[in-house]
C-alpha cells in the first residue's frame, strides 16, 4: 500500500471517529417543574356599550379598484382606507374592499356598514402582465349612538395550575 493512501485512511478515519464522538457528546435538556397555586386575575378595564341606528331603508354602495402592472407595480389604488391604512404587504383584493368600505361609510355619512355584501371583480392579462380588481359593497349605514362605559363590576377570571 502506498504511503498516501495509507495517510488518507487515516485521515478518513480520524475524521469519521470525530464526527461520531461529537454526536455522541449531543445537547443535555434539563426538565424542572414547580407546584403552583390558583391566582385569580380581575380586570380592571370597564366595558363599552353602545346603541347603533341602523337606516334598512336607505341601503349605500361603495367601489373602489386597485390596478397593478407586473404584479409588482401599482398604477391605481384608492385614497382612502378603513381604519387609516393598510400595513405593507397586504393582498390587493384586501386594499380594494377596504377601499370600498371607506367609500361606502363616505357615501353614507356613517361610522359602521351593516351586512356589508362584497361583489370581487378580478379581469387581467395573462402571467400578470396587467391585473384589475374591481371590489364594489353593499350594506345598510349604521350610526354609533349613545356611547357609555359600563364598570365589570370586578369580573373574577380564575387561572388554574396546569396539571402534568
Amino acid at each position: 500500500m502506498s504511503s498516501k493512501l495509507a495517510t488518507s485512511l487515516r485521515v478518513t478515519a480520524l475524521l469519521a471517529g470525530g464526527a461520531a464522538l461529537l454526536l455522541a457528546t449531543g445537547c443535555m435538556s434539563i426538565t424542572k417543574s414547580a407546584q403552583t397555586t390558583p391566582i385569580a386575575i380581575v380586570s380592571a378595564q370597564p366595558e363599552i356599550e353602545t346603541d347603533l341606528s341602523i337606516d334598512f331603508a336607505n341601503p349605500v354602495t361603495g367601489t373602489a379598484s386597485v390596478k397593478k402592472l407586473l404584479v409588482i407595480f401599482t398604477l391605481d389604488a384608492p385614497d382612502t382606507y378603513v381604519d387609516g391604512g393598510l400595513p405593507f404587504g397586504v393582498g390587493n383584493v384586501q386594499k380594494a374592499k377596504s377601499g370600498a368600505l371607506a367609500d361606502a361609510l363616505a357615501k353614507g355619512k356613517c361610522d359602521r356598514l351593516v351586512d356589508p355584501q362584497y361583489t370581487v371583480v378580478e379581469t387581467g392579462w395573462p402571467f400578470g402582465l396587467y391585473t384589475q380588481y374591481d371590489v364594489t359593497v353593499k350594506g345598510y349605514p349604521a350610526t354609533i349612538t349613545n356611547i357609555r362605559q359600563v364598570p365589570n363590576a370586578g369580573k373574577v377570571i380564575p387561572s388554574y395550575p396546569v396539571k402534568q
